[in-house]
């Protein structure tokens, strides 16, 4: 290597070492800043020198945005501009705004209701467009306080029916109250699920009520065979104005369809109330009813659940029913599905079997279905991966006989 080339590595060599330590010098205040917010309590009193924390914790972050006035110091640092000797020339922070008025009305919910500020979140829907989670408090003082959050990113109206965690202690009949809204007021199923409907691109938050009164209970109607054409969905059209009062555009749906050409849609309707109804197919701009009269239900003080079949007269008074399977251990991707004798198991058809169950304990599996009052239920628990292959329980069918009101429960063991 001549004399030339050997000074231009050595000053490429200098260069790259001027350029690690100036990164290394720029990076360090950093990662220190980074380690003392994760310090935990006394730890940063120390008179040793740490990069990185001896004992993490998130605490600092929690002070800061739920025990602190951070808004307010996000309002003088950033929506403010004041010159050189500190006179404020523009304050941006518009009290009249909706975001002010929004943002001013979530802080006094979180110090009227410790759950929002405190409580373990656990989500409990989530879609495209509606994303739901509970906060609640597991111990101490306010142990057991709960708040049910759901928002809707969608311009339309949006609707779903979810389970209540299996750590809540809100139990079957409860009654909840949205806080924007008291008269907006849900009970919790037989089954522990609750529905909501969200407009669009709003947010609801549900409380316990202090009146239990129930003024409306969960309805659930099940349309079976309803094939669509593409871009079609299966509403619910009736005489009440949760139903829409016969304005297809405002019909409760649209259905969900975890088994095609199987339909479902909950809607919350006033107790004791007779209506009637109608499935309906609807598109942009088209609409088409069963081919059959006007179907009726009266709405029974615990909520309830019916099934039919399109356009075919007659419905099915249905019962939520526990199904569980225990000790059932699954591959990554695997979940448990239930397929039995009733159409609304399936009839034996994999592809239309209910699930996937929920794992509160794994290996067990739990999840309510309504099947028909009082008929002799063959059933069966299936593993099913998310390629779709399944394996079968192995051993005769499980059976048993579905009470005529309140609840059922089935269980038995994976072999």
């Amino acid at each position: 290597m001549n004399r030339r080339k050997m000074k231009d590595v050595l000053r490429l060599s200098a260069l790259n070492l001027i350029f690690l330590i100036l990164c290394f010098v720029t990076l360090v205040p950093i990662l220190y800043a980074l380690s003392v917010s994760l310090n935990a309590g006394s730890s940063i009193l120390t008179t040793e020198l740490r990069l990185f924390p001896e004992e993490l914790t998130l605490q600092n972050y929690r002070t800061i945005l739920f025990n602190k006035p951070f808004l307010l110091w996000l309002k003088n640092s950033t929506m403010v501009e004041k010159n050189a000797n500190g006179n404020v020339l523009q304050n941006y922070f518009n009290t009249g705004t909706n975001t002010y008025q929004l943002v001013a009305q979530l802080n006094n919910l979180k110090a009227s209701y410790p759950a929002l500020s405190y409580g373990t979140q656990r989500e409990m829907w989530a879609s495209p467009n509606i994303y739901a989670f509970s906060r609640r408090i597991d111990s101490g003082a306010n142990a057991g306080n709960e708040m049910i959050c759901a928002f809707n990113n969608s311009d339309g109206t949006r609707s779903a029916y979810m389970s209540i965690r299996s750590e809540s202690s809100i139990q079957p009949g409860t009654v909840l109250e949205n806080v924007f809204d008291s008269n907006d007021r849900i009970t919790v199923s037989q089954s522990r699920k609750i529905a909501i409907e969200l407009n669009g691109n709003s947010n609801k938050i549900y409380k316990v009520s202090a009146n239990q009164t129930k003024t409306t209970v969960p309805v659930t109607f099940a349309v079976q065979n309803a094939t669509t054409a593409p871009g079609q969905n299966v509403y619910i059209s009736g005489n009440t104005a949760a139903l829409g009062n016969w304005d297809t555009s405002k019909a409760a749906g649209p259905g969900v369809c975890p088994a095609y050409p199987n339909w479902s849609t909950t809607v919350n309707l006033p107790v004791g109330q007779t209506i009637q109804f109608k499935a309906i197919k609807r598109d942009v701009g088209n609409v088409e009813w069963e081919g059959i009269g006007n179907r009726t239900y009266t709405v029974p003080a615990n909520g309830g659940s019916i099934s039919f079949k399109w356009s075919t007269a007659g419905e099915t008074q249905l019962v939520p029913v526990a199904f569980t399977v225990l000790n059932a251990p699954t591959l990554w991707g695997e979940n448990i599905y239930i397929t039995g004798n009733a159409a609304e198991l399936g009839s034996w058809n994999t592809s239309l079997a209910i699930g996937p169950a929920q794992c509160p304990a794994y290996p067990n599996w739990t999840m309510f279905i309504d099947v028909p009052v009082g008929q002799t239920i063959e059933w069966k628990a299936l593993k099913k991966s998310s390629t779709g292959t399944f394996i079968w329980q192995s051993g005769s069918n499980n059976n048993f006989v579905a009470p005529t009101t309140g609840t059922g429960s089935a269980s038995t063991t994976w072999q």
